[in-house]
């Protein structure tokens, strides 16, 4: 049985920032999730983020493989980049992370055009794509490991004090496939999915210097409200913070 958990704040609303710019879905009934960061500094980031989610919920019942989860994110930039014309919005934008998690057992489909061959796993597995920045972590009970199911877009590995700047999202630039990241991981009863947007990671992980507090809270509390009230309390980095847990029980 899949659950999920999830809360969103901000500290960092300000006259150039009006509201929390973050959006996220959690849909049980397809085994949907996704975090969305509207991009701060330009005009239409809340707009962005809530367009994201809106269409990854409409499109949720149709994801059963990589392809597919890559085509809603095409689809999305494209709009963002319509809408961004039409509002006059230059910079509009939001990063995006999504998780499908496949059942246990089934044929699973990497990728239509890589192989027919269908792909049997012993053990459920989630599909993972990103633009951005947005985390997609999963923790293994009983285990110190740590799975990171995305690709950071920012420039902290060149920069480490730079937590801010994007290289890469949705409503920027040209996108293709080749840039969407995507990654596939198995997983068993009792492991931890975390989505979130960067503020929680930057100032929790950086606080502590590595994921050891972040387990912690995620399999103490099993909430989402009290991650993100811990990363607010913590003091790095003022940002709109929201987490999604999913529990795979």
């Amino acid at each position: 049985m899949i659950t999920c958990d999830s809360y969103s704040e901000s500290n960092s609303i300000s006259y150039f920032h009006k509201e929390n710019q973050d959006s996220f879905l959690c849909d049980i009934k397809n085994a949907v999730f996704s975090i969305a960061d509207g991009v701060g500094g330009y005009l239409g980031g809340k707009e962005a983020s809530i367009l994201a989610t809106n269409m990854i919920s409409r499109s949720a019942g149709s994801f059963q493989d990589m392809d597919s989860l890559k085509k809603a994110f095409l689809e999305i930039h494209k709009e963002i980049l319509s809408q961004a014309r039409s509002l006059g919005y230059f910079g509009m934008g939001t990063t995006l992370s999504v998780a499908k998690i496949l059942e246990v057992g089934g044929p699973i489909r990497q990728s239509a055009r890589e192989s027919n061959d269908l792909l049997e796993e012993s053990r459920s597995t989630i599909l993972a794509a990103n633009v951005g920045d947005s985390p997609i972590l999963l923790f293994e009970r009983g285990s110190e490991e740590v799975a990171m199911l995305y690709h950071d877009d920012s420039e902290r590995e060149q920069d480490p004090s730079n937590m801010w700047t994007l290289s890469q999202y949705l409503g920027f630039g040209e996108l293709d496939e080749s840039r969407i990241n995507s990654l596939s991981a198995s997983y068993t009863k009792g492991d931890v999915l975390l989505l979130c947007s960067d503020g929680v990671t930057d100032n929790l992980v950086r606080t502590n210097g590595d994921f050891h507090y972040l387990r912690e809270l995620i399999f103490k509390t099993r909430s989402a409200r009290k991650i993100v009230e811990s990363a607010l309390r913590a003091g790095i980095k003022s940002d709109d913070m929201t987490a999604v847990l999913v529990f795979l029980d």
